[in-house]
């Protein structure tokens, strides 16, 4: 037996079918307007929308609304201008969609915010901060926490941000004991302008070459580096042969397998960097097993977008007395193929894939002036010509700053003994980690010097 048919009802029908008295026009409007405004009071209740409010000496209140995006507190690029420019109607504000850097000069003070890394730089000095800027919906915002940085260090400028962001809001990151990071040692020497300045002139035949020309030079490179957080360390294989006794035996170690000594101090660096808030660490390789060509790994360096790269590698030589560390970059001076693209005003992108390193060609000898001095100064002896330029597969594909460094020789006594030592390891990614950080720091004030 089927179901029967519901009925059609037409309007008259249908009011008394459900109740409501016919043609009550008041009533309907009356529940309409009920249920309207019961929608319309929920809706405001789940938005909760939130209001950052200014007061600046010259312009009175202002007051803008503030987004909740991806957890977080922001208010638009858009928006933050037209604060700044109320607050300061001279004030310089640029965003760089290419290299993440959202520059503001308000009150004469500079700050700068980055897509791909939690601080502001302010005066350059580094302050850190929960969130980066964000893109969303075809838009970047800054976050409130990183605009209370900025608002409370100009004048006459007071805000609600400190009760918008809470007792809860996550602060600066922790700095992790001195065993797992570590610190930058403020009394530890730059970059030695003097040493580089000379190094320019005998490669370019330069001699008028002034130390101003040398940090503008700095300056071109740095520019698209400082939204880069990643470096990348490339640990050569250091396969067993007839010379090298199965490759650097040590404690533990399978003779067998051989000593992966490049692999274990990149992941010790990479450790002591891990809760870095500026570097995240990348390996071209992370096991012992693994073996990629050299066009797998050019693939992860420049695939990740860093923005440095040290190799890791021993050396070997039939002359006994050859011994200590080396450092190799790239320049154009010893690749012909790089001169003839050489050009200051040229886009990496748009380089050949064999000469990517040319923009970046005289950072490189300034980052190995920091591996330099670090080796050094934990007491690590150094060869007779210890700074050497060779255009090497990796270094001169790589579209970033990049150095290679020879640990060591292990056909000398002295050095084999050395890398059998159980600490050896620990200073070694401890000497690297603290080149890094120092570099790092470094880029971010050759260019905020260009600025001033």
């Amino acid at each position: 037996m089927g179901l029967a048919p519901s009925p059609v009802l037409d309007g008259k029908h249908m009011r008394s079918h459900l109740g409501i008295p016919p043609k009550n026009f008041p009533f309907r409007l009356l529940c309409r307007a009920a249920i309207f405004l019961a929608v319309f009071l929920t809706g405001v209740a789940g938005a909760q929308p939130v209001s950052l409010e200014i007061m600046a000496s010259g312009t009175g209140e202002m007051a803008y609304a503030v987004e909740n995006l991806s957890g977080g507190l922001y208010l638009s690029v858009s928006r933050t201008n037209e604060l700044l420019r109320r607050i300061d109607p001279m004030a310089e504000i640029r965003w760089d969609a290419v290299t993440g850097l959202y520059r503001a000069q308000v009150q004469d003070k500079e700050f700068s915010l980055f897509r791909d890394r939690a601080v502001v730089v302010y005066n350059q000095a580094l302050i850190d901060t929960d969130r980066p800027l964000l893109a969303a919906r075809g838009q970047v915002f800054v976050p409130l926490s990183s605009l209370a940085e900025m608002l409370k260090r100009l004048e006459g400028v007071e805000s609600n941000t400190a009760a918008l962001l809470g007792p809860e809001r996550p602060g600066p990151v922790e700095t992790p004991p001195v065993s797992l990071l570590p610190q930058i040692d403020t009394t530890a020497p730059g970059v030695n302008m003097g040493s580089l300045v000379e190094t320019f002139r005998l490669i370019s035949g330069g001699e008028n070459l002034s130390e101003d020309e040398v940090r503008q030079d700095f300056r071109l490179g740095a520019r698209p580096l400082l939204a880069r957080k990643v470096v990348v360390l490339d640990p050569e294989i250091v396969r067993a042969s007839a010379e090298s006794e199965a490759a650097l035996p040590r404690p533990g170690d399978s003779r067998e397998e051989g000593v992966d000594l490049t692999l274990r101090i990149a992941e010790r660096c990479r450790a002591l960097l891990v809760d870095n808030p500026s570097i995240s660490v990348v390996l071209t390789r992370d096991s012992l097993g693994a073996s990629p060509s050299q066009p797998e790994r050019l693939a992860v360096i420049n695939g990740s977008g860093a923005k440095a790269l040290i190799s890791l590698r021993y050396d070997w030589s039939d002359f006994s007395e050859n011994s200590g560390y080396r450092l190799f970059t790239v320049h154009e001076a010893v690749d012909p193929e790089g001169r003839r693209y050489h050009g200051r005003h040229e886009e990496p992108w748009r380089l050949p894939l064999e000469v990517q390193y040319v923009p970046y060609e005289n950072l490189s000898l300034a980052l190995a002036e920091f591996v330099d001095a670090e080796l050094s100064r934990a007491g690590f002896p150094a060869a007779a010509e210890k700074r050497r330029l060779a255009p090497f597969y990796l270094l001169r594909r790589a579209s970033m700053p990049s150095v290679s460094v020879a640990l060591g020789y292990t056909s000398h006594g002295e050095d084999r003994r050395r890398m059998e030592e159980d600490r050896y390891v620990e200073f070694v990614a401890q000497s690297l980690a603290q080149a890094l950080l120092l570099f790092d720091r470094w880029l971010n004030q050759v260019w905020l010097e260009g600025l001033q």
